[in-house]
């Protein structure tokens, strides 16, 4: 009689383990469907050039990461740029107007490129064409999930960096 319950514990630890990889697997096809899903979405925001980058960390040259709480970012709604961004650095000459300290302005005359990189990734280049005393150019790296690194280049201020990610424009 013992190797008959020993042989039913067998089947029954068995099942056990089955029903359990079974929703394992469930939820890693569940979440792979989730990232394609983003992945399209992005691109699909990326070649509409209708997306907003949020920020979330500022990292400027001189100093260490700073956490943002506030909604900041650059939004950009086919011919129009939007850039609504602080600015923590050194600036090499003070602007007329004390408003005007951090990038902040909007402009429709712009150049935007796109550059596809390895695993997804994306490079996309800004360059505003009338409002280079704010920043002379944006590089935004994009991962294909949508979190992405802008780096602000400008003629009389230090570069800063800031992190974030991708959504839809408002």
């Amino acid at each position: 009689m013992k190797p008959v319950i020993s042989t039913l514990q067998k089947v029954v630890a068995l099942a056990i383990l089955l029903i359990f990889n079974i929703g394992e697997l469930h939820a890693q096809s569940k979440k792979a469907a989730r990232q394609k899903e983003k992945i399209q979405e992005v691109q699909k925001l990326i070649d509409a050039k209708r997306f907003a980058f949020k920020v979330q960390t500022v990292q400027p040259m001189r100093g260490g990461s700073i956490n943002i709480t506030s909604d900041y970012e650059l939004e950009i709604k086919k011919d129009t740029l939007n850039s609504y961004l602080p600015y923590y650095g050194r600036a090499f000459t003070a602007p007329m107007n004390p408003t005007e300290s951090g990038l902040i302005f909007t402009t429709e005359d712009f150049e935007y490129k796109v550059e596809k990189k390895k695993k997804g990734m994306k490079n996309i280049t800004i360059i505003p064409k009338n409002r280079a005393q704010y920043a002379r150019q944006f590089n935004l790296a994009v991962s294909e999930l949508g979190y992405a690194t802008l780096q602000v280049t400008a003629n009389n201020r230090d570069a800063i960096t800031y992190t974030g990610y991708i959504a839809a424009a408002d």
